[in-house]
This record gives structure tokens, sequence and C-alpha cells, in this order.
């Protein structure tokens, strides 16, 4: 008696201990609309006073990564697929919480590196990743959860906002996209009252950028008026420069990056400074000054003319071979992680990277073993194909390692 009491006490002492460390979670009879994305549940999770449902309450914690404690984190994680898990039809056999446990801290102790440099680094990370991967592997055979997604244009998006024609959420890109104040997905007018439309929308940048939103409240309404320039014949939607002066009314110091609200993806890319042709001129220059720089004794007349047209010949067939390269793209799934403009840009100057090289590999080569004078036989040009199946290994293989690094930086990052 006295150890099933015992039993009973510890339960409900660890219940009151996690309700105390890690917040509440809030399991009705009948579903209910979560407070963030209006979608219907049974289970909700209170975070900052507000009642998320499961893919709300993974996407805050993705978001805010790096503010929240591993533990906090963790514990969510578990009790999300537990419950998920155990809710869902397709589900045949019920899951014990010591299986998702287990399963949590193994893919957590995997990944601790990854987890730990993101922490340091105060960036986001996409739990949706690891939790996906232990339905999949381990549980369910398919993903569970799925990110919210812009109605207009479908990309994932952390922070989103309500219009109020057709009560849809759509992404702050998509917003400042509509230009004949129309929405494009019911035709009908977006903004009916623009002080709230503008609440909206500095409410979705504010959280992206981690401000307070009490600015809101605090700010004086003729102030908000005045920002506004409220017109009866002219309901325009709220500029940039409106939304800059409601969150710079306490700080003027803010800086609010435009480039990375509106196109976060395009972040990683903009980091590669290097153009594409700006690398293609300092290659070329690379490659060729050196090489007449060793026959500079040359007669201009006589052989000059030869040397150069063995190096504009050596150059471009070279260009033509690693253009042709059928490894350029080495796997279509690198594609659909990494944004085009970066997949390119990568592509590009690893080009320009070995086309150095392989040009310079031809030239010794010849120099070696033909004479110095080896650029009089322009078959010796022709060389290059015994380098081709090497130089095409090289490529790819780097290609692979340097796309595996940007797709690491890019695919934990939640936005």
């Amino acid at each position: 008696m006295h150890t099933s009491a015992l039993i009973v006490f510890l339960f409900w002492a660890q219940l009151l201990w996690i309700n105390f460390c890690f917040g509440t979670r809030y399991t009705y009879s009948s579903i209910q609309p979560c407070e963030k994305c209006e979608e219907n549940s049974k289970t909700f999770y209170e975070m900052e006073n507000i009642k998320l449902c499961s893919r709300c309450a993974l996407e805050y914690l993705s978001f805010n990564f790096a503010t929240q404690d591993t533990k906090t984190i963790k514990f969510y994680m578990k009790d999300i697929i537990f419950h998920e898990t155990n809710n869902n039809n397709n589900n045949t056999k019920h899951i014990t919480w010591k299986m998702v446990s287990y399963a949590v801290d193994t893919i957590w102790t995997k990944t601790a590196i990854i987890l730990e440099k993101r922490r340091k680094q105060k960036k986001s990370f996409n739990l949706f990743l690891l939790a996906n991967e232990i339905w999949e592997q381990t549980f369910m055979k398919q993903k569970v959860l799925t990110r919210r997604v812009c109605a207009m244009c479908s990309l994932e998006r952390f922070s989103l906002m309500k219009i109020q024609c057709c009560h849809k959420q759509i992404c702050i890109n998509c917003f400042f996209s509509i230009e004949n104040k129309n929405c494009m997905l019911c035709n009908k007018k977006v903004c009916k009252d623009k002080k709230k439309l503008l609440i909206s929308v500095c409410s979705a940048v504010q959280k992206i950028l981690h401000l307070e939103e009490e600015v809101m409240k605090i700010m004086p309404k003729s102030v908000i008026n005045n920002i506004l320039e409220i017109k009866n014949d002219r309901p325009s939607l709220p500029t940039q420069q409106q939304i800059e002066e409601v969150i710079k009314y306490n700080n003027q110091k803010i800086v609010i990056p435009w480039s990375y609200i509106l196109e976060p993806e395009k972040e990683f890319t903009k980091n590669i400074v290097i153009s594409k042709d700006i690398c293609s001129i300092f290659v070329s220059f690379a490659t060729v000054s050196p090489q007449y720089a060793m026959y500079q004794h040359l007669d201009f007349m006589k052989n000059f003319q030869s040397l150069s047209l063995w190096i504009l010949i050596n150059t471009y067939l070279g260009s033509l071979i690693l253009k042709s390269n059928p490894f350029h793209s080495s796997n279509l799934y690198e594609k659909q992680i990494l944004p085009k403009e970066l997949h390119d840009k990568i592509d590009d100057i690893l080009h320009q990277t070995n086309r150095f090289l392989f040009n310079w590999m031809n030239f010794l080569f010849c120099y070696v073993f033909f004479g110095p004078d080896f650029y009089t036989n322009y078959q010796t040009v022709f060389l290059m194909l015994l380098f081709t199946p090497q130089m095409l290994f090289i490529h790819r293989e780097v290609l692979k390692y340097i796309h595996d690094i940007a797709m690491k930086a890019i695919l934990y990052e939640f936005y």
C-alpha cells in the first residue's frame, strides 16, 4: 500500500516539476483552433502566453533554438512526437514514452556537434528535420509534421501574416508584391482597415527580428495616424517606410534587413562575394600571363603568334570539356535544397578554378615532354584529353564536397 502511494506521489511530483520547468500542455476532449495558425487540434502547448498546436510549438522552438534551454527543447520534442504518433490514425501500435525518449536522445547525440555550433552562433535550427527523421526511420515510416507555408508562394516561413480579405496567411514578401491592392487568392481588396494591417505586418517583422511587440501598444494613435497618412480616397497598403517608422519609434538605431526578411534563402548566396565575371577574369589572367612570361624572349613575328594561338586553343578546349562535364550537377537532390542562384554560383566558381588547373596541367606536360618549342605543334593541345577523366573526377568530388558544406549551412536554417 505504501509502495503504491509512493509511486503515485512521485508521478504527480514529476508532472508538477515538468509543468513548472517547461510550461503547460493542454489536452481537450474536443478540437480547438490554434491561436497562431487557427488549425484545429486537441493538444496545445503554452509558449509566451499563447496556446500553440504541435506544429506551431515545434516551429517556435526551431526559430528560437539559440535562446531555449536544451532540456526544454528535448522535452517538448519528446512530448510532441509521443502524442502525434499515438494520435495518428495510420499508427497501428502504441508507442511508449521510453521509446520516444530513447529515439530523441539518440538523434540528439548524433547531431550534437551541429546543434552546439548553431547555438554558439545564435542561429535557428530546423527541428522538423530531426522529428521527421525519427518518425520515418523509427515509428511511422512517413513524415508526420510539415511546416506552414505561405498561401501565395507556398514557401516555408515562420513569420506569416493574416490578410483581411480571405484570412489566409501569407509571407511578408508576397504582401509587398501585391500591386493592385487586390488579393491574388480571392480577388478582393486586401486592405479593409489600414491600421490593423500595419500592426499585422509590423508584428510579423518584429518576430523575425526577435523584437518585443509592445511598441504598438504604447504608440499614441495620433502618431500612428500621422505615419499612415490616412485619407479616405487613398486606401493604399502600408509601405516599408511606414513599417520602419513604427518599429523604430522607441529606438532609431534598429536596422531592418529587408533583403533577409523578404528572401532569407538568398542570404547564403550573397555571402559568396566573388562574382562569375570577376572570377573568370582573374583565372584568365593567372593562366595566360605566366605562360607568356615564360616566353618573353621570343620574337613576336616568328613565334609569339604561334604561342598565342596554342594558348588560346588550350584555354577554350579546357573550358569546353569542363562545361560538357556529365557530373556538372552530381545530385538532383542538391538542386532541390540549394537555391538556384547559389547552385549556379558554386558551379561557375568551381568551373573557373578547374579550368586554371586543367590548362596548366596540359601546358606543363607538353613543356616537359616535348620541349620548349611544343607550341609549334598544335596537335599537342589535344593531349589534354589524356587528363580529362581524372579532371572530371576531381571536378565531381570537389563539387560534391562544396555542395555538402552549402547544404549543411542551409539545411538547418529556419526562417
